[in-house]
């Protein structure tokens, strides 16, 4: 046996291509949505046999993002249980916070199990009600501030 490239192996003139898994899902924490052979959100193998994805220092909302495993760049499910091993359907990441956060998928080494796990590394401030900036008035609104940015949408029609 001899490795031919990073996703092949051979044995004896014989090549198998080695299964790779990418996480997939909304646009917001994956930069592109639902794009199944992205290289960006390709998993890892451990030493262990698992997989894993690490996305670093994402701004999300204090809302949920879907997800789920795709299989050597198609949809997947398990060929024993007939599901995807992230859950079935779409998988909901939840965010209580808003913030950034370290986001890590875990694909089990028996293929059979996935897991998101999050680490807060910078909370959002939450700035109720009114707020004003120069001669814009977000009268109303709840506003973040994350860092040196906000994250808002305001009415334009409330500006004074």
């Amino acid at each position: 046996m001899q490795n031919k490239s990073k996703n092949q192996i051979s044995f004896d003139g014989l090549t198998k291509i080695e299964d790779y898994y990418t996480v997939v899902g909304v646009a917001e924490l994956f930069g592109e949505a639902w794009a199944t052979a992205n290289e960006a959100n390709k998993m890892a193998k451990q030493g262990d046999g698992s997989y894993k994805l690490v996305k670093e220092n994402v701004t999300l909302a204090a809302i949920g993002y879907d997800w789920k495993i795709a299989k050597n760049g198609d949809w997947w499910n398990d060929a024993a249980t007939g599901v995807n091993p992230s859950g079935g359907g779409n998988n909901t990441l939840t965010i209580t916070t808003a913030g950034r956060y370290n986001v890590t998928f875990t694909l089990a080494a028996d293929i059979k199990s996935a897991k998101a796990e999050i680490e807060l590394i910078e909370a959002a401030v939450v700035i109720p009600d009114c707020f004003i900036s120069g001669n814009k008035n977000l009268t109303g609104k709840e506003t973040e501030w994350l860092g040196n940015e906000f994250t808002m949408v305001y009415d334009e029609a409330n500006e004074t």
